[in-house]
C-alpha cells in the first residue's frame, strides 16, 4: 500500500532493492523537490471550480469578493447547482462563467485554457482525480480537506506535483483562524518557547447530518464511507495548525503513530431512536468508532494527540493546543499560560486583561490587516476568507503558496495510517517521508 509501483526510472533500475511494506522505500520524480517552487504572475487568476454545493458554493460567494480573481467555470452533477453559482457569479462581477454538469464535467474544467486553478470541492473520493489532471494540464490544483484517504494517493499528488512543477495546496481552512494563527505568531515569536507537544482534534456532533431524512432514502455518502471503515478520517482542521507551528516538514516531520477507537456504537442507537429499532438504518452495521485517540510521535521527539469525534452529543471543539518550554497556549476558549521567568507564573491561565493583551499585541498580521474584512465576509469567522485572499495574492505576486503538497500528502496520511493501527490494537504505524528528506533543509512557513 506504500508502494503503488515500480519505479520506472531506466537510471535505477536494478539499483533500488525495498523490503516490502517500507514506508520510506526509495522513491524519485524527474521534477525534483517541490518545497517553495512558484509559479509566474498572474495578472489575473481564472478559476475553474469542480463541485459546487454546500462547500463549493460558499467558496463561490467568497470568491467573487476578491479583486484580481475571475470564476470562469463552474461544474456540478446537479443542473440546479450549476446555474446557482453561475448566477451568484453574474450578478457579482457581470459575467456569466461556463458550466458544466454530469460526471465527466471536470474533465472540462480542467482541460480548459482559460483556466489557471481548479478549486476542488467533490466528495472524498473525488479528490484525488481532478487534480492530478490540473496538474497536467499546468493548472494549480487546490482541494478541500482530507486531500486522501489513501497513503497510494497522497504519493500520487506528490509525484504529479513534482514532475509537473505545478503547486498543489489542500484547502485547510482552520490553519487561518484568527485563533490558530496567533498561536502560529506566538510559537514564531518564541513566546512559547521550544514546543515540544501539540493538541487537536474535530468533535462536531453530527448524527443528524450523516442519515437522510427517511428510512426510506438512500444512506449518505458520509454514512457509507463509515461503512467498512475506522480510524481518524477527518483529522487535518485540528492536525494541520499544530503541524505549522512544529515546522513539520520543514525542520521536523511525523515518524509513526498509535491509534485506538471506543466502540461503534452511538450513530447506530441514534438511528435506532430516530428511525425504529427494526429500520433499515437502525440495523445498518458500522465499523467506525465513535472516538478516535491519536498520538503521533515527530522525528526530533515532540507528541501530537489527533482525535475525532461525531457520534456524540458534545460542543464542538478543534482543541488546539501547543505546549512549549516557556508556556503553553490554547484554543476553545482561547487562552494562555506564559512564564514571566523561569518558574514564574505559567501555572494558572492568563486573566482576560491580561489575555486580551497577549492578543493584542501578537494578533497575526493577516487578521490585523484582514479581519474587519474576514468577519463580515464570512466563512467560518471570516478564516475561509483569509485563506482565500491568500493564495489569489500568492499567485498574483508568484510566491509560494502557503502549504505544499508534502502538507496535503501528510495531513491526510494519518487517515489510512490511524485505521491500520486501530485494526491492530494500536501498533505503531511509520509516517512515509513524502519530502525524502526534504524537510531537513525546508525553510518554516511565513505568511509575510
Amino acid at each position: 500500500m506504500y508502494r503503488r509501483d515500480f519505479l520506472k526510472s531506466a537510471a535505477l533500475v536494478g539499483v533500488v532493492a525495498a523490503a516490502d511494506g517500507c514506508a520510506n522505500a526509495f522513491r524519485l520524480s524527474p521534477g525534483g523537490m517541490a518545497s517553495g517552487f512558484r509559479m509566474k504572475p498572474m495578472e489575473r487568476v481564472r478559476v475553474g471550480m469542480i463541485g459546487v454545493g454546500s462547500r463549493g458554493s460558499a467558496a463561490v460567494r467568497r470568491i467573487v469578493e476578491i479583486d484580481g480573481v475571475d470564476i470562469v467555470a463552474v461544474c456540478d452533477l446537479v443542473q440546479e447547482r450549476v446555474e446557482r453559482a453561475r448566477k451568484l457569479v453574474k450578478d457579482a462581477k457581470g459575467k456569466e462563467p461556463v458550466g458544466y454538469v454530469g460526471v465527466d464535467g471536470w474533465k472540462a474544467v480542467c482541460d480548459s485554457p482559460g483556466v489557471d486553478v481548479i478549486y476542488n470541492c467533490t466528495s472524498w473520493d473525488w479528490h484525488l482525480r481532478p487534480c492530478v489532471r490540473a496538474m497536467r494540464n499546468g493548472k494549480v490544483a487546490l482541494v478541500e480537506v482530507p486531500g486522501s484517504l489513501r497513503i497510494d494517493e497522497c504519493w500520487e499528488y506528490v509525484e504529479t506535483c513534482e514532475e509537473t512543477r505545478v503547486p498543489c495546496m489542500m484547502l485547510e481552512n482552520c490553519v487561518y483562524g484568527e485563533d490558530e494563527m496567533l498561536m502560529l505568531n506566538l510559537v514564531q515569536k518564541g513566546v512559547i518557547g521550544d514546543v515540544v507537544h501539540g493538541e487537536g482534534g474535530y468533535v462536531h456532533y453530527g448524527a443528524e447530518y450523516m442519515y437522510p431524512k427517511t428510512d426510506a432514502e438512500p444512506p449518505t455518502w458520509r454514512l457509507e464511507e463509515k461503512k467498512g471503515h475506522t480510524g481518524n478520517a477527518y483529522p487535518t482542521h485540528g492536525l494541520g495548525p499544530v503541524a505549522l507551528a512544529m515546522d513539520i516538514n520543514r525542520g521536523d516531520r511525523f515518524d509513526y503513530v498509535v491509534s485506538v477507537g471506543s466502540r461503534a456504537y452511538s450513530l447506530q442507537d441514534f438511528a435506532r431512536r430516530k428511525f425504529g429499532a427494526d429500520s433499515k438504518f437502525g440495523n445498518y452495521r458500522l465499523d467506525y468508532n465513535d472516538i478516535n485517540t491519536s498520538i503521533v510521535k515527530t522525528v526530533r521527539g515532540n507528541t501530537i494527540m489527533v482525535q475525532l469525534n461525531c457520534a456524540n452529543p458534545r460542543p464542538y471543539t478543534r482543541m488546539g493546543l501547543v505546549v512549549g518550554t516557556k508556556g503553553t497556549f490554547g484554543t476553545y476558549p482561547a487562552r494562555a499560560a506564559i512564564e514571566s521567568s523561569p518558574g514564574a507564573v505559567g501555572k494558572t491561565w492568563m486573566d482576560e486583561k491580561e489575555f486580551a493583551a497577549l492578543r493584542e499585541k501578537y494578533m497575526h498580521p493577516l487578521w490585523k490587516t484582514l479581519g474587519e474584512q474576514a468577519r463580515k465576509v464570512g466563512g467560518h469567522g471570516g478564516m475561509d476568507f483569509i485563506m482565500d485572499m491568500r493564495w489569489v495574492h500568492c499567485l498574483r505576486n508568484g510566491l509560494p503558496l502557503d502549504m505544499d503538497v508534502y502538507d496535503l500528502a501528510s495531513w491526510s496520511a494519518i487517515c489510512e495510517l490511524s485505521e491500520r493501527s486501530t485494526l491492530r490494537r494500536g501498533e505503531p504505524m511509520e509516517f512515509p517521508d513524502f519530502t525524502r528528506g526534504a524537510w531537513k533543509t525546508a525553510r518554516p512557513v511565513s505568511f509575510a
